[in-house]
């Protein structure tokens, strides 16, 4: 989830004291490359985390790697589209971040359960209906490639992937 304006300021200031967890997900070098601050802390309303683009905080209240790198998917978002970000549909921001998500996940999580229900039934709730979920996975492919490009420090250009590959 992505946190901003007034009041998602002030809660983010209002951080309770964070704690380290045992193992950290993978990928938590590309936070700290990126200057992001990362807490493990407890959230309102029952969020398992949240990304403030004004902050350049991630606040995760859960230790499950796939919540990280949803919220570390939303900063690549704001890194690729930069003030624009703001004023993607939150629809599109959740949708982005989970399905990089659950890529990021099958990468590296071996014991990650492939495919995601948890994943589907998030995503769906930003679709329309039941009906309109491969839809909207669709519209989102693009954005979604350069999220995953700009993570896993990948040409921006799939044509010079194949170069690279090839």
């Amino acid at each position: 989830d992505t946190l901003g304006g007034n009041s998602g300021k002030q809660c983010w200031e209002e951080m309770p004291l964070s704690y380290r967890p045992r193992t950290l997900p993978s990928l938590m070098g590309k936070a700290e490359e990126w200057g992001l601050q990362v807490h493990y802390t407890a959230m309102e309303n029952g969020l398992l985390g949240a990304y403030s683009p004004s902050n350049q905080k991630i606040r995760l209240s859960s230790e499950e790697p796939t919540v990280f790198y949803h919220e570390l998917s939303h900063a690549a978002h704001h890194r690729l589209t930069g003030e624009e970000f703001k004023g993607i549909p939150k629809w599109k921001q959740e949708a982005v971040a989970e399905l990089a998500a659950t890529v990021l996940a099958i990468l590296y999580e071996k014991d990650y359960p492939t495919p995601s229900k948890a994943s589907y039934n998030y995503i769906s709730g930003y679709a329309e209906d039941g009906a309109n979920i491969p839809k909207l996975c669709m519209s989102i492919l693009k954005d979604t490639e350069k999220v995953l490009r700009e993570i896993l420090d990948l040409p921006r250009d799939s044509q010079e992937l194949t170069s690279v590959s090839g």
